[in-house]
């Protein structure tokens, strides 16, 4: 059937197991909830990508990017860590489309960075300032310019969801047909 016991932070569905996904963990509650809040906190905390296991662990992993003095273990085995997830295809779909329309700008200043961010942080702050334009009533959504562009955000998220939900779907009976 697969784990249902993570839930993408894009979508909000389930993740199946042996998707392909974006592991974001931390040990400090704090800094996941911040990064939960606004995803333009992505360097607190470490992220990797991999396949969803049976029971919400990264399997085959690829540390993308490690918050300095941390040990990444993508587990909830023996560990004191808090874990989300993402799926990979939505988030680079996300990512690719605010590069390529430039409705946010890429030109992101990065000045409270000791050494110049990652690539994946540089993307996760895209990602953040997108899903800020694609929630609606947040009081942090400080872009209210364009209530045309506000809508098309959000228009456009929930067309992804729909295209990932059929995919899902479709993976849940083929497992029920085995």
């Amino acid at each position: 059937m697969g784990c249902w016991n993570e839930t993408c932070i894009i979508t909000n569905l389930p993740i199946l197991s042996d998707s392909e996904v974006i592991a974001f963990e931390s040990k400090n509650v704090q800094e996941m909830l911040d990064f939960l809040e606004n995803p333009i906190f992505c360097y607190h905390v470490n992220i990797a990508e991999g396949k969803m296991g049976w029971y919400g662990d990264l399997e085959e992993v690829n540390i993308l990017h490690q918050k300095e003095g941390t040990h990444p273990k993508f587990s909830y085995k023996g560990t004191n860590r808090y874990l989300a997830f993402c799926y990979k295809d939505v988030f680079y779909k996300l990512v690719k489309y605010v590069k390529d329309t430039g409705f946010i700008g890429n030109n992101l200043v990065f000045g409270h960075f000791a050494t110049p961010p990652s690539q994946i942080v540089k993307d996760f702050h895209l990602f953040g300032m997108f899903m800020r334009k694609s929630r609606a009533g947040f009081p942090e959504n400080i872009f209210r310019g364009s209530q045309s562009l506000d809508v098309h955000y959000r228009s456009l998220l929930a067309q992804w969801t729909i295209d990932k939900a059929h995919v899902i779907e479709k993976k849940l009976k083929e497992q029920e047909e085995e």
